[in-house]
């Protein structure tokens, strides 16, 4: 089946499997790429016995041979998302080289940790701050930062004498710092740090192909054939509708409305420093001082505490725009890390004149937030179009 997925050496394998699809218990590997808007692009469907090294370096050097008869150019990705199962990794290594980045799924941390959490900790409260600060570590911008935070939150939690939480810091430094670290926004920038694609396509598998029926091998077989077929054939661009990789985020209207909203609040100041620009969390006032703490703190990771990490984390944006690519702009807060486009970053570009909101984005009042659903049309004519409240 010939690979229609554009931008096909830029992208990164992300690889999980998925079971109960056939009578026989085997599990189904999957590899495949995401796209700016989170999309999920299948590379192949593998049925393997196991889960060996040996079975995903098969899957990885068939992945790169069909690549590379495609496109006739070398296909050496450099990025790997998956959980945190070390045969995907040693397998990827021995297939693209080791100059790789691992990224670990966020979502599995989240599952593995909580459980553990709730486990050591009975004290609801004590969780609740455990895991705000854990999220604070995990909206890290580069290693850095994440390994100096990381210490910060060791040494903030071990002074405490709760039930429990010294066990669960333990637990989490010894799985989770110490190995399995990749799981920070800044591992990999501009990539997804958790395999919630590929998640949803087993399950768009077993819904939509095998309608969750276990099968005969054999019967599953011919399913999966077909399923790969329709895969690439939705993704030709001579197909109707075509699935296109998206290399760069769709701005909706949700995100056109807030960065309207928040380019048009001027009580929100902006300071530029050459093409980088900061701006205060709401309600706040950017100051030359604060942006000195900020680069200071950035710089040579002088923070005190894990709090006053947290704090002069969030309490700036600093937005990297270039005014004859504004398509391109960069922001540090944690909605960017993740979607790639924030109204920071939209909103600056705004603010600036170097792009207008659509009509649809300006409906809604200041200060008021869209209602969900598709926004409502125009009445028939002689009525009148009373904004909404």
């Amino acid at each position: 089946t010939e690979i229609y997925t554009l931008s096909l050496h830029d992208a990164l394998p992300i690889s999980d499997a998925t079971y109960k699809l056939m009578w026989q218990g085997f599990p189904v590997l999957m590899v495949g790429t995401t796209d700016k808007n989170k999309c999920f692009h299948p590379y192949c469907l593998a049925v393997t016995k196991s889960e060996t090294q040996e079975d995903f370096e098969f899957i990885f050097k068939s992945v790169k041979q069909a690549a590379e008869a495609n496109t006739k150019k070398p296909f050496s990705p450099t990025v790997l998302v998956a959980d945190s199962a070390e045969q995907i990794t040693s397998a990827f290594t021995d297939v693209f080289g080791p100059n790789i980045r691992r990224v670990n799924c966020w979502a599995h941390v989240v599952r593995n940790a909580e459980k553990k959490l709730n486990h050591f900790v009975k004290n609801e409260a004590v969780r609740d701050s455990i895991w705000k600060d854990i999220y604070a570590l995990q909206v890290s911008p580069n290693e850095t930062t994440f390994l100096k935070a990381c210490e910060l939150w060791v040494k903030k939690w071990t002074a405490n004498s709760g039930a429990g939480v010294s066990d669960f810091v333990k637990y989490f430094h010894d799985s989770w710092i110490l190995v399995n670290s990749g799981w920070y926004e800044g591992r990999a920038p501009g990539h997804p740090s958790t395999n919630n694609a590929l998640e949803s396509t087993n399950n768009v598998l077993k819904k939509e192909h095998t309608f969750r029926e276990r099968l005969p091998i054999a019967q599953f077989l011919s399913v999966a054939v077909s399923t790969v077929n329709s895969w690439s054939r939705t993704r030709s661009p001579l197909s109707n509708n075509a699935k296109i990789f998206a290399t760069s985020p769709t701005i909706g209207t949700k995100i056109w409305t807030h960065a309207f909203q928040w380019a048009s609040d001027h009580s929100m100041t902006v300071l530029s420093r050459d093409d980088s620009y900061y701006v205060a969390k709401h309600g706040d006032t950017v100051t030359d001082a604060k942006i000195a703490q900020y680069e200071k703190y950035a710089a040579k990771l002088h923070w005190k505490s894990f709090d006053v990490y947290s704090k002069s984390q969030s309490s700036i944006r600093k937005i990297n725009l270039q005014r004859e690519d504004w398509g391109t702009a960069t922001c540090s807060c944690a909605i960017f890390q993740k979607n790639y486009i924030c109204k920071h970053s939209l909103g600056l570009a705004i603010r600036l004149k170097l792009t207008d909101a659509p009509a649809i984005a300006k409906t809604i009042p200041i200060g008021l937030k869209r209602k969900r659903g598709r926004p409502s049309k125009a009445t028939s004519a002689l009525s009148k179009d009373y904004p909404s409240t």
